[in-house]
């Protein structure tokens, strides 16, 4: 299965599948197959306990993803409707609010992905507007 070619419209336009037909190897049909995807949302503030009662609507943020050691793997911004696909290796990451504005908070957020499996997560961003 194609995870890149059944959710390609989940994908920014700066994105780019890992690899096509014969330049795949082992390595890139295995990060093809894996990652995380999911919505990213923005609403008010929001205790963290909370937070699985709190709504917002769409946002496109800018993702940065790094490894559990900090080093920076992807960066990616989220598509207007809110949706993400990130095509990842198997391992451990965190996904940072990768843009410098300070209008908006969101809490780093660990992520693990399984080979062969596509996970999904919801993010969500709090408003620093009054």
């Amino acid at each position: 299965m194609n995870i890149y070619k059944e959710t390609s419209h989940l994908l920014s336009n700066n994105s780019s599948p890992v690899c096509e037909g014969a330049s795949c190897t082992k390595e890139t049909q295995a990060i093809e197959n894996s990652g995380v995807m999911g919505t990213v949302t923005i609403g008010a503030k929001c205790s963290e306990t909370e937070r699985s009662k709190c709504s917002g609507k769409p946002y496109s943020a800018h993702l940065k993803v790094t490894y559990e050691s900090g080093k920076v793997i992807t960066q990616t911004f989220v598509s207007p409707d809110g949706k993400f696909l990130l095509l990842l290796p198997p391992g451990s990451y965190m996904i940072y609010n990768g843009s410098d504005k300070n209008t908006v908070s969101f809490s780093p957020q660990k992520i693990s992905v399984e080979k062969n499996k596509i996970s999904s997560i919801n993010l969500y961003f709090e408003s620093n507007r009054e």
